[in-house]
């Protein structure tokens, strides 16, 4: 036994093994602490993009002629959006929202005075608030942002958190399989 791990080789491969491991392991960590902090900077950011857009355009602009970019918008950032007046829900990008996150009212209640939960603030000015919140009804945790446009209408964007977690586990997965096929290479 002792004679395995005299050679050169074999020293060589514990040292790779060992270099590859702790590499994957700084990377594994910096992938917890860094990425998923990156995920909502860059999600708080395309909602906020997404807010001057829509104020931007829905004064110059009808609701109509904005919709199909919108829906891109939506598409491309997976958000859910409405837009609503006093009358009504002038816009949704998902019809069953509301029916799916409940009463648009409590919704606002809770996003504006959860004073109790300070931590999940993300951003907030006096037109717009983008929280971490939990839907009552199934438990899932989204980004969502408040905002009133200019014109007076009410903007509400939500998007899941869970794609941002899955996220961070798979790409921690393919690092784990990536040390796995190194480990295995080089004892070849």
């Amino acid at each position: 036994m002792k004679k395995i791990f005299s050679s050169v080789r074999a020293k060589l491969f514990l040292t790779l093994c060992v270099v590859i491991f702790m590499i994957i392991a700084f990377l594994v960590i910096i992938n917890n602490a860094v990425l998923e902090s990156f995920y909502y900077y860059s999600k708080k950011n395309a909602s906020l993009d997404a807010y001057e857009f829509i104020n931007e355009n829905i004064k110059n602009t009808e609701i109509d002629n904005l919709k199909l970019e919108i829906e891109k918008m939506s598409i491309a950032n997976n958000f859910e959006i409405i837009i609503k007046s006093d009358n009504g829900i002038v816009f949704a990008t998902n019809k069953d929202f509301s029916e799916n996150f409940g009463d648009i009212p409590e919704v606002k209640y809770d996003v504006k005075y959860n004073v109790f939960r300070q931590d999940e603030i993300m951003y907030s000015d006096q037109n717009i608030s983008i929280r971490k919140i939990q839907d009552k009804k199934n438990g899932l945790s989204f980004i969502f942002l408040l905002g009133n446009l200019d014109n007076g209408y009410k903007l509400f964007i939500r998007t899941p958190m869970t794609s941002i977690a899955e996220s961070v586990e798979i790409s921690n997965k393919f690092l784990y399989l990536i040390a796995l096929m190194d480990v295995a290479l080089g004892a070849v």
